[in-house]
């Protein structure tokens, strides 16, 4: 896979081997980053379910200020950590291997809030929108943020108390969703 635009432009990148990660498809990625375009440059960004770190990795690209990472699978982290420093992003790029409600509590305690959130959590599961819950609760979001969650285009997304949608984009299988509160 490749950075799409900013700083590592064109610049190619490793994603995980095996099926256990979906790393977000090219024109998705930039369709997304398309929508976000204002919002990234100066950003703290959270990419909770990192995968490959390809949305944590165009962002910092972007100009995010500071990309967090977690992913809660080790090898996950390892490989986001080693395309950071490839891209030379390892500098705006902090990454965590936590479950993400761990992650979440972590980030909490340290007093963390984000410009903007990435949330592309398995499909099929309820990991979204829990995470959603507690970003909420836990005022993990900065005033004005917003969160972008991709997810199955046959499940529209319903956003939790505290958030609303404010657009969805859909591209064949998958949609991403951006809330707002």
């Amino acid at each position: 896979m490749r950075i799409i635009a900013g700083t590592a432009r064109g610049r190619v990148f490793m994603t995980p081997e095996g099926q256990d990660t979906r790393p977000t498809l090219n024109r998705v990625r930039e369709s997304l980053f398309d929508m976000l375009q204002f919002r990234v440059p100066g950003a703290r960004v959270l990419d909770l379910f990192s995968g490959s770190g390809a949305l944590g990795l165009e962002a910092a690209s972007r100009g995010a200020h500071a990309v967090v990472c977690n992913d809660a699978d080790l090898k996950c982290a390892a490989l986001i950590q080693t395309n950071a420093r490839r891209l030379g992003l390892a500098e705006n790029i902090s990454v965590s291997a936590l479950d993400y409600r761990a992650a979440l509590d972590t980030l909490a305690r340290r007093g963390e809030a984000f410009d903007l959130v990435l949330l592309d959590a398995p499909y099929g599961s309820d990991f979204a929108y829990i995470a959603c819950e507690m970003l909420v609760e836990r005022q993990l979001l900065a005033e004005g943020a917003l969160v972008a969650v991709e997810h199955a285009s046959k499940a529209p997304w319903q956003a939790p108390t505290g958030l609303r949608i404010a657009k969805t984009r859909c591209y064949g299988e998958c949609a991403i969703t951006i809330c707002e509160e």
